[in-house]
């Protein structure tokens, strides 16, 4: 029996992948390709949660067909948020005017004025 052989025998004999996760969170991205690597899995897959599972570690367990938890762990929390000052206000008393290009429906949201 050859190395591919006892690999792929190795392989079979796997039943279930379980996932130990214990993080905060990710980069939209690396959690998107994990995610996307279980999703494509041919064996069960479960997620075990021991802290945290939080924002794209969250991502990554959802793509679980099971997750596992302990009572005290904190599961969930994909968000984004972002602090957007107004001081269009600021920019008056001082004489300052802005001139705004933009491309895309989206591009303005991070702008300081004006308001959204």
């Amino acid at each position: 029996m050859d190395r591919e052989d006892k690999s792929r025998e190795k392989r079979e004999a796997i039943k279930e992948m379980v996932f130990e996760i214990n993080s905060p969170g990710g980069t939209p991205f690396a959690s998107k390709e994990i995610a996307t690597c279980i999703e494509n899995m041919d064996k069960p897959a479960i997620a075990w949660v021991r802290e945290h599972a939080a924002s794209g570690a969250y991502w990554i367990a959802s793509a679980c067909g099971e997750i596992v938890a302990d009572e005290l762990s904190t599961v969930g929390d994909i968000g984004v948020m972002s602090i957007r000052p107004d001081i269009g206000e600021l920019m008056k008393k001082f004489g300052i005017d802005v001139e705004t290009l933009k491309t895309g429906i989206y591009s303005h949201l991070l702008m300081l004025d004006p308001k959204l």
